[in-house]
């Protein structure tokens, strides 16, 4: 697969500069293998320092052990600094893989920061777009939920990259074959009583009999969404300008009487906007709280005036203004 170097490294010249130190998520099978060579391979060209991150979730016991020093051994063989976390144990309410995804970015993230990284690189390709898609529409979500994915975006002032997601896993395969890449197999991978097993093993390949293409066109559709939600949300920022009457690093104060005749779609994305604001990124609204904060504009005077969030948060109805916030103080 002597194409997807170039490819690749055509995808990031205009995000990496010379001498960026970069951390890559590591777990040692074939995707993130395939990704670590091919960003060594840049590294030498661009001057990259790149960091090996890799979780050992304790999952498998000898093997997840076995995992940890492959990934340790065959970075250092690379010449790549490597750093290990070890899981651990969620709250019980939230599943494993939510969890475990939720433990490693935060890892990640973390090393990015303690070492000046200006990115996050990860192996998510063509098929996990398509299972991500398939996961959301299953679950029921928004326009938001089926743009799946971006391979570029920013988060806590890092950039997260995905520099594979439009590489199929049939071409990262041929690479890894050509270039003798080493790798480890999951045996959990398999285990399709986790739901996104389930879609990679049985869903997908069942959809793919009738349509061989479906994870090309179920990413094409995920590029189109994200052009319509790119749009809303640059409005969605325009207009929160016009409804704020304050914005400090403890409130964010809005007219509510403004609010209120914006069309649904429009008037959530102000409020997710200024809770992310607010909270600089760290915290997210889901689905269910932003229904009832946005029943909260809407309601009448003596309903429930009231919605607390998380981490101390409180989002309530002071006269003719909504008030995100730590504090019902009067303003």
């Amino acid at each position: 697969m002597m194409t997807l170097f170039p490819t690749f490294e055509k995808k990031l010249i205009d995000v990496i500069h010379p001498h960026d130190t970069m951390v890559v998520g590591v777990s040692g099978g074939v995707d993130s293998m395939a990704l670590l060579h091919l960003l060594v391979r840049l590294a030498k060209k661009k001057s990259l320092k790149i960091l090996v991150a890799h979780v050992n979730y304790k999952k498998r016991g000898q093997a997840s052990d076995d995992d940890e020093r492959f990934v340790i051994k065959i970075s250092q063989a690379w010449g790549c600094s490597v750093f290990t976390e070890h899981w651990k144990e969620a709250e019980e309410k939230q599943n494993f893989q939510d969890a475990a995804r939720d433990f490693r970015r935060f890892f990640f993230f973390r090393l990015a920061k303690e070492h000046q990284a200006r990115s996050v690189v990860l192996g998510h390709h063509l098929q996990d777009q398509a299972e991500t898609m398939l996961m959301h529409l299953m679950r029921g979500c928004g326009l938001t939920g089926m743009c799946g994915m971006s391979w570029k975006e920013m988060v806590q002032k890092i950039f997260l990259l995905r520099p594979l997601l439009d590489i199929s896993r049939a071409e990262i395969m041929a690479y890894a074959e050509s270039e003798k890449i080493p790798f480890r197999e999951d045996e959990s991978n398999h285990d399709i009583s986790y739901k996104r097993n389930w879609v990679r093993h049985e869903l997908l390949p069942m959809m793919e009999k009738y349509h061989p293409r479906v994870s090309s066109s179920l990413a094409q559709m995920s590029g189109y969404l994200a052009e319509d939600e790119e749009a809303l949300l640059l409005l969605a920022r325009e207009c929160l300008r016009e409804v704020t009457f304050e914005m400090s690093a403890e409130n964010c104060v809005l007219s509510r009487a403004l609010l209120s005749q914006y069309p649904t779609a429009l008037r959530k994305r102000l409020l997710v906007l200024a809770y992310q604001q607010l909270t600089a990124g760290t915290l997210h609204v889901n689905a269910d709280q932003l229904k009832k904060m946005d029943a909260l504009v809407q309601c009448e005077e003596g309903e429930v005036l009231h919605y607390f969030l998380s981490d101390g948060w409180k989002f309530w109805r002071y006269r003719d203004r909504v008030v995100l916030g730590k504090e019902a103080a009067e303003v």
